[in-house]
C-alpha cells in the first residue's frame, strides 16, 4: 500500500514532468484548498480556498502582491511547476525570481524576471535550470508590480534511495520458489539433484529499484553444496547490505508439457489438458501439416523429449509425444491439429463487406462484390497476370475495357501471380504519372495471389464495384490508392498492406497518401488492411475548399485496420460522413482521428495501443486552445487548420498507453488520461453526428477483442484467398514470439516466454512488468546466446499483481542500445469484488464490499497520487458510504483494503 501509493505521489495533476534525475518525491503538492500553508511553503500573501478553477489553474489560489512573496524551503528540487495568472487579464505581471542554495545566505537573481498575465503553467525548473539542486535550497518569488495569483504548485525532491535488498532470485534446475529472508539477508534456493553448480551464472537476480549488485548478476559463480556466495547490494545513496545464497538439492519427476506452438500461423493458444495429456491445436484450413517442426515445445526442468523437438512429424494425424524427468519417469502426450476455416470465425465473416461499400445507394444494388457480381445474362471472367513481365497485359486489359468494351458485360477478376511490380511497360491512358489509372470501370476485381507488391500507386475514378485486395503497396510516389470524383462509388479496399515495410519514408511529404478518399468518391470500406511507417496515412476529402463537391458524399467506412507506426491521418475527415469501427491504431505518432471542416465522424470500438493522441475534433483556434491548452510544445495545437468539425462521437473505444513517455507539453490536465501519457478520447457535438446503423448493419467487435485479432488477420497475405492453388502458411506473424502465460491462478504466477533468431551483438535480456497504474519495472534479466539460429528462453514472473498485469521484452545491444518489444498482458481476478454506484458521482459514492469481519480502509486518491480521505470500514458491514464534499471534480482512485486484499477502482468525480 505504502509503496503504491509512493508512486502515485510522483506523478503531477496537470502533467507529467521527466528529467534525467534519479529517485524523486513529491515534497510539495497543494491547490491551496486548505486555510494553512502546506509545508516547505512560506508567505505573507492570502489564501482563498475557494478561488474558481480558470482554465489550466485548479481551485484555490494564493494571491501575492507587490512587496509581497512567496517562498519554498526544501532539502532538494528536481522539478517545481507553478500555474500561476494575473489579477487583471488586461495586465502583465513581472515577477522578481530568487534563491540560495546551501549554506549561502544572499539570495541571487536570476537573469531575466517572469512575466505573468493569462492563466498558464510555469515550468521553473526548466525556465530557470539553476533551481535544480541536490542541496537545501531556498526559492523566492516576488511580484514586482501588481497581484498575482498561484493556483498550484508541485515540488519534486532530488532525493537518492536507500534501497539494497534481493527482492528474487532465478536459477537453472530451480525448483519451487526461492526463500528471501529479509531480516538475515539470506535466500534459500531448491535446485533438482545434478543441476550443474561450479561455474553457472544465475538466471536472474532482482534488486531493489536504482540499486546495484556486486559481482555483476551475469558473472559465474560457485555455488556447490556447503558453499555460499555472497553478493552485495548498493543502494542509490550508498548504503549496502551483503546477502548470502545457499543452494540445496532435491529430486523433483516434474514431466509436463507446459506450452506448445506448432507454427507461427497457428490460431490462438493450444488447448493443454495436463491431467490426460493431451494437447489441441488449431491452425488455418489451407495450413500444411506434413513434415513439420514444432514452433516451440515449452516442457518442465530437466527433461528430455521424444522424438526430439527438432524432428519433422506429419500433424495430419495425432502425434504422440514423451517426457522423461531427471527421475526417468515418463509421461506421455498427444498432439491433436483441427483445420478451421477462417471465414467461420464466429462474428468474421471474411467475403462479406462491411459498412458503406454495403449499402444501396447511387443507383447500385449493393453491396460491392467486384468481379463476383452476379448479373443476370452475364458470365464471371478471370484473367491471370503471370508476374511483372505480364504487366503490359494488365493495362491493355484495364484500357480496353473502357474503348472497346470487351470485358465490359462480364465481372471480371484480374489475378496477380507473384512478384515485385514496377510499372515497367505500362501503356498510354491507364499507366500516368507512376500511377496505374482504374477508369471507367464497374464490376472489377483486382487482388493478388501472394506476395504481390506493386511499386505504384492505384487511382480509382469514375468507377463503381471496384474490389482491390490482398496487395502489398510500397515505394509509390505520390497516393498508395486515390479514389476519387462523384461518379466513383461502392469500393472495396480489403486486406492490403500500404507502406514502408521496414521503417518511416526519408522524405515526409513523399509517398503522399496510404488510401485517400476525395473529390466526391462515396460508399466506400477499407477494411482488414494494414497500414506502416507511414506520414500520411488515410486522407477523406482533399481541400477545406472544395465542399460543394463533397457535402452529402465521402461516406467511408474503415473496419478492422491495423494502424502501425504512423504518423496522421488515421483517418483526417473533411465534409464526409465516417465510420471508424473495430480499428486497431498502434504507435500514431502525431494524432489518429481527426474530425475536421464540416465532416461528421463516428468512432467505435476501436483500441489506441500507445497512442498519444488518439483523436480529435478540429474546433476555432481559440475554442481548441480553450480546451487542450497551448504550450511551448506544439504539437499539441490543432493539425488540420481549425476548420470546426460537424461533431465527433466516440462509443466503446479503449487505450493502453503504458509504453508511451509522460506528456511534457502544457496541455490541459483535464484532457489527459490517468498518467498524464495520453490525450482522452474528445467528442464534439455527438448528438449532431449521424448513426452507422440507420445505413447498415453491423455487428461490432468489442475494442479489446479488437486489439488481439486485428494483428492476425490484417493486411495482405494474411489469408488464403486461393487455397486450392496455393500451400503458402497464412497468418505470419510480424514480430518475434513473445508471449505471457498464466503457469498457475491459485497461486499467481506467469511464464514469460520469447523466441529470437540469428543473434548478433546481444547482451541480455530484461523482462518488464507495469499494473495498470504507474511505469514498466524490470523483474528480471537473462543472459543472450548472441549467436546464429533460433533460441527460446523463459522467465517467471512468481509475484504479478493482482488484475491487469502487462509485460514487454527489453533487448540490450553490447553497444548500449536497446529495442523494446510489444506488450502482452495477463490478468487475475482479486477475491473481493468491488462496485461503485453512481459513477460518476456527485456528493457521495456508494462502495458495496464483502461483510468486513475485520478493520479496514477505504482510501481515495486523486489523480496525482494525493490521499485526499481515509475512510474505515465498520466491522460487518458490506456497504459503506464516502462523502465527496470539498473534492474537485476529476479522476480518482479508491482504494479497498482489508487484510491480504488490496483492490482498486476507478471513479470519476463530477
Amino acid at each position: 500500500m505504502k509503496a503504491f501509493l509512493n508512486g502515485l505521489g510522483t506523478l503531477c495533476l496537470f502533467f507529467c514532468i521527466s528529467y534525467n534525475v534519479k529517485a524523486q518525491t513529491t515534497l510539495i503538492n497543494t491547490q491551496f484548498t486548505e486555510s494553512a500553508l502546506p509545508a516547505f511553503v512560506s508567505s505573507d500573501g492570502t489564501i482563498n480556498t475557494t478561488k474558481a478553477a480558470d482554465g489550466i489553474c485548479s481551485k484555490g489560489m494564493i494571491q501575492v502582491n507587490k512587496g509581497q512573496f512567496i517562498e519554498l524551503d526544501v532539502a532538494s528540487c528536481s522539478s517545481l511547476i507553478m500555474n500561476m495568472k494575473s489579477t487583471s487579464e488586461n495586465s502583465a505581471r513581472t515577477v522578481n525570481v530568487k534563491y540560495k542554495i546551501g549554506t549561502v545566505t544572499d539570495y541571487n537573481n536570476v537573469a531575466m524576471p517572469l512575466t505573468v498575465q493569462l492563466a498558464a503553467s510555469f515550468n521553473l525548473t526548466d525556465i530557470y535550470p539553476e533551481l535544480i539542486s541536490s542541496e537545501n535550497i531556498s526559492i523566492r518569488l516576488e511580484p514586482a508590480n501588481g497581484n498575482i495569483q498561484v493556483h498550484d504548485l508541485v515540488l519534486l525532491s532530488k532525493g537518492l534511495s536507500s534501497g539494497n535488498a534481493i527482492t528474487s532470485f532465478k536459477m537453472n534446475g530451480q525448483v519451487g520458489d526461492e526463500l528471501v529472508d529479509a531480516n538475515n539477508h539470506t535466500v534459500s534456493i531448491n535446485v533438482l539433484a545434478g543441476t550443474p553448480l561450479a561455474n553457472v551464472a544465475p538466471h536472474s537476480i532482482g534488486i531493489s529499484p536504482f540499486a546495484s549488485v556486486s559481482p555483476q548478476a551475469t558473472a559465474p559463480q560457485n555455488f556447490a553444496l556447503g558453499n555460499p556466495v555472497v553478493y552485495k547490494v548498493t543502494g542509490e545513496n550508498g548504503d549496502f547490505l551483503n546477502w548470502t545464497v545457499i543452494v540445496s538439492e532435491v529430486s523433483s519427476a516434474q514431466k509436463e508439457i507446459t506450452d506448445f506452438k506448432l507454427k507461427k500461423s497457428q490460431l490462438g493458444k493450444s488447448i493443454i489438458d495436463a491431467s490426460s495429456g493431451a494437447i489441441t491445436v488449431n491452425v488455418p484450413d489451407t495450413a500444411k501439416l506434413d513434415d513439420i517442426v514444432p514452433y516451440y515445445i515449452y516442457t518442465s526442468d530437466l527433461t528430455s523429449v521424444s522424438p526430439a523437438i527438432t524432428a519433422t512429424q506429419d500433424f495430419n494425424n495425432p502425434v504422440v509425444y514423451t517426457v522423461t524427468a531427471a527421475d526417468n519417469s515418463t509421461k506421455t502426450w498427444t498432439i491433436t491439429v483441427n483445420k478451421i476455416d477462417i471465414n467461420g470465425f464466429p462474428g468474421l465473416d471474411l467475403s462479406q463487406v462491411v459498412g458503406f461499400a454495403s449499402v444501396s445507394a447511387d443507383g447500385f444494388t449493393g453491396p460491392t462484390t467486384g468481379g463476383a457480381a452476379q448479373i443476370t445474362g452475364r458470365t464471371n471472367d478471370t484473367v491471370y497476370i503471370n508476374g511483372p513481365d505480364e504487366f503490359a497485359k494488365f493495362c491493355t486489359i484495364l484500357k480496353e475495357r473502357i474503348k472497346y468494351k470487351t470485358y465490359s458485360n462480364n465481372p471480371l477478376t484480374i489475378v496477380l501471380e507473384p512478384g515485385t511490380y514496377t510499372g515497367a511497360g505500362g501503356t498510354e491512358s491507364v499507366w500516368a504519372n507512376q500511377m496505374l489509372t482504374i477508369q471507367e470501370q464497374e464490376n472489377l476485381t483486382i487482388i493478388g495471389r501472394r506476395n504481390v507488391v506493386l511499386n505504384f500507386g492505384i487511382n480509382v475514378k469514375r468507377s463503381s464495384n471496384i474490389v482491390i485486395r490482398n496487395l502489398n503497396i510500397r515505394d509509390y510516389y505520390d497516393d498508395g490508392i486515390n479514389i476519387g470524383e462523384p461518379e466513383t462509388h461502392h469500393v472495396w479496399v480489403d486486406h492490403c498492406t500500404v507502406g514502408h515495410p521496414l521503417n518511416m519514408p526519408a522524405d515526409p511529404e513523399h509517398p503522399d497518401g496510404g488510401i485517400d478518399v476525395k473529390n466526391g468518391a462515396s460508399y466506400v470500406t477499407i477494411s482488414w488492411t494494414k497500414y506502416q511507417n507511414s506520414y500520411k496515412t488515410g486522407l477523406v476529402g482533399h481541400s477545406d475548399s472544395n465542399g460543394a463537391t463533397d457535402n452529402g458524399r465521402l461516406k467511408v467506412t474503415y473496419y478492422a485496420n491495423h494502424f502501425f507506426h504512423t504518423n496522421s491521418r488515421n483517418p483526417r475527415v473533411r465534409f464526409g460522413e465516417v465510420h471508424v469501427l473495430n480499428n486497431l491504431e498502434e504507435q500514431v505518432q502525431l494524432y489518429g482521428i481527426a474530425a475536421a471542416n464540416g465532416s461528421s465522424v463516428y468512432a467505435e470500438n476501436n483500441f489506441f495501443l500507445n497512442t498519444r493522441w488518439p483523436m480529435y475534433a478540429d474546433r476555432t483556434t481559440t475554442d481548441f486552445k480553450a480546451l487542450y491548452g497551448y504550450g511551448s510544445d506544439a504539437t499539441f495545437s490543432s493539425k488540420t487548420g481549425n476548420y470546426p468539425a460537424l461533431g465527433l462521437k466516440q462509443v466503446g473505444n479503449a487505450y493502453d498507453d503504458g509504453g508511451l513517455p509522460a506528456i511534457t507539453a502544457q496541455i490541459n490536465a483535464a484532457m489527459l488520461n490517468p498518467g498524464g501519457r495520453s490525450v482522452k478520447f474528445d467528442e464534439l457535438n455527438p448528438e449532431a453526428v449521424f448513426n452507422p446503423s440507420s445505413y447498415y448493419t453491423y455487428t461490432a467487435m468489442d475494442a479489446n477483442v479488437v486489439r488481439k485479432i486485428v494483428p492476425l488477420l490484417a493486411g495482405a497475405d494474411v489469408i488464403d484467398f486461393f487455397p486450392k492453388a496455393s500451400t503458402a502458411t497464412t497468418l505470419p506473424l510480424t514480430l518475434l514470439a513473445f508471449d505471457a502465460i498464466v503457469q498457475d491462478r491459485l497461486n499467481p504466477k506467469v511464464r514469460l516466454t520469447w523466441t529470437t533468431t540469428n543473434e548478433y551483438n546481444t547482451q541480455d535480456f530484461e523482462v518488464l512488468r507495469k499494473s495498470d497504474e504507474g511505469n514498466f519495472e524490470k523483474i528480471a534479466i537473462v543472459p543472450a546466446k548472441n549467436t546464429a539460429g533460433e533460441f527460446t528462453y523463459s522467465a517467471i514472473d512468481d509475484k504479478p499483481f493482482l488484475g491487469s498485469n502487462y509485460y514487454q521484452l527489453k533487448q540490450n545491444d553490447k553497444n548500449g542500445k536497446y529495442s523494446l518489444s510489444k506488450t502482452v498482458a495477463v490478468s487475475f481476478k482479486p477475491k473481493t469484488n468491488l462496485k461503485l454506484y453512481p459513477n460518476p458521482a456527485t456528493s457521495v459514492v456508494k462502495v458495496t464490499h464483502p461483510a468486513a469481519l475485520t478493520s479496514g480502509t477505504i482510501t481515495l486518491v486523486s489523480a496525482d497520487g494525493k490521499v485526499v480521505a481515509v475512510h474505515k470500514i465498520a466491522t460487518n458491514s458490506n456497504e459503506t458510504s464516502i462523502s465527496l464534499d470539498g473534492l474537485t471534480p476529476g479522476f480518482y482512485t479508491l482504494l479497498f483494503n482489508q487484510g491480504a486484499e488490496h483492490v482498486a477502482s476507478k471513479f470519476i468525480v463530477q
